[in-house]
């Protein structure tokens, strides 16, 4: 199957809870509203990346974006990684962890397109 045409979408959803002495603190939350546009587009020659204004990244040094509608972009507020021929990373900023008792972590995830 030629993967060239494969769309896969990942809507990613994250949120990061901490429980301390205290209660419970969100303490990372993304769903994307509002970045339209950001995150790498690419073809065979050059990658762009536009992370401007928000406080993630994204990795594309395992990609082969062999195409101009190759990326890993933010579309309709929702994260997806379109034909990216490798490894793509979406990273969030650090978060410290370490003075937590317990932690929480829920994403949220689709996938359209087959392999």
């Amino acid at each position: 199957m030629n993967l060239k045409v494969i769309q896969r979408t990942l809507l990613l959803v994250t949120t990061l809870i901490g429980h301390d002495a205290f209660g419970q603190t969100t303490l990372y939350n993304e769903n994307f509203t509002g970045q339209n546009g950001k995150g790498a587009i690419g073809g065979s020659l050059s990658i762009t990346i536009d992370t401007g204004g928000v406080d993630w990244a994204v990795d594309t040094l395992s990609v082969d974006f062999q195409n101009s509608d190759d990326y890993i972009q933010v579309v309709n507020e929702k994260i997806e990684f379109r034909d990216t021929e490798g490894n793509a990373k979406w990273i969030s900023p650090a978060i410290t962890i370490s003075n937590l008792n317990t932690l929480t972590l829920s994403i949220e995830l689709s996938e359209v397109g087959t392999m």
